[in-house]
């Protein structure tokens, strides 16, 4: 049994940040490339800031909660009825912003 004592041409050189090039310095053409191979995924986010986000908020309606338990029969048909109090919450969403995003631990 013969074992090979034939040395690797190939350089061990690890390169420690992903390049196409050996030298970490970008090209414009790669720039380019990249700027490319993102441009879907950017403009969709832009869309979602810019109308995506906004015309989700306006579906969505104002909803009232009434705070009455029904479980108590004094309490059933409380509500919206005229002449019957009721504690009710109201909620909506307006001015909806996207702040910078951070990182939960």
């Amino acid at each position: 049994m013969s074992v090979s004592t034939k040395k690797s041409t190939t350089p061990a050189i690890r390169q420690t940040v992903p390049s196409f090039h050996r030298s970490h310095q970008s090209k414009k053409s790669d720039i380019r490339k990249l700027r490319r191979l993102s441009a879907p995924h950017v403009e969709g986010f832009n869309y979602f800031l810019d109308v995506g986000l906004s015309r989700g908020v306006a579906d969505i309606v104002p909803y009232e909660i009434d705070l009455v338990d029904t479980s108590i029969e004094a309490n059933r048909g409380i509500g919206h009825e005229v002449g019957k109090p009721s504690e009710t919450i109201q909620f909506w969403l307006e001015n909806v912003r996207v702040g910078m995003p951070t990182k939960s631990t």
